[in-house]
């Protein structure tokens, strides 16, 4: 599909592959464990925009997927029987809650990274084993917080030992 109206190209990198090609970017995991870039995690505005994951998922939702309007995806959701409760959803939760896509960057305001990731008790959905292997090695390469990675796809938080116990 050459002939669509985006900032984005949707070039599919199979992380586990070529995740140098990745490695500085935020971007999106869908199931199959394929990332597709948004922005690279250190800008804050980047070509034009402030909230590049929300415009890569308007984009995708209209080219790929033909959804044009919000209230299409609601309606969506719920028929699916995906979302247990009405909301306003925009197109970054119907990639996360809908289609299970795992949203993962960087927050230079807030110096952090987050991650939206499905919740199983809500959406059905949880992140797959090649979501959890792709986001791994990205927490890793780019230095995120590990705990937050176990924290969001593990459901855990990891005690620190007795070492790093004292040191506080």
């Amino acid at each position: 599909m050459d002939n669509y109206n985006s900032q984005f190209n949707f070039q599919e990198y199979f992380t586990l592959k070529n995740i140098e090609d990745v490695i500085g970017w935020d971007g999106y995991i869908d199931p199959k464990g394929r990332f597709y870039l948004t922005k690279p995690n250190n800008a804050n505005y980047w070509n034009g925009s402030y909230n590049l994951h929300a415009d890569f998922a308007d984009d995708y939702l209209r080219i790929f997927k033909k959804i044009n309007d919000v209230d299409y995806t609601i309606k969506e959701g719920i028929k699916n029987g995906r979302i247990r409760d009405s909301f306003l959803m925009g197109a970054k939760d119907y990639l996360v809650n809908v289609l299970g896509w795992v949203s993962i960057g960087y927050s230079n305001y807030q110096n952090e990274v987050y991650t939206c990731v499905p919740v199983e008790n809500y959406c059905g959905l949880k992140p797959t084993k090649q979501q959890k292997e792709i986001a791994f090695k990205l927490y890793q390469l780019n230095n995120y917080d590990m705990d937050d990675y176990y924290f969001k796809f593990e459901g855990k938080i990891i005690e620190l030992s007795n070492e790093e116990n004292t040191k506080h």
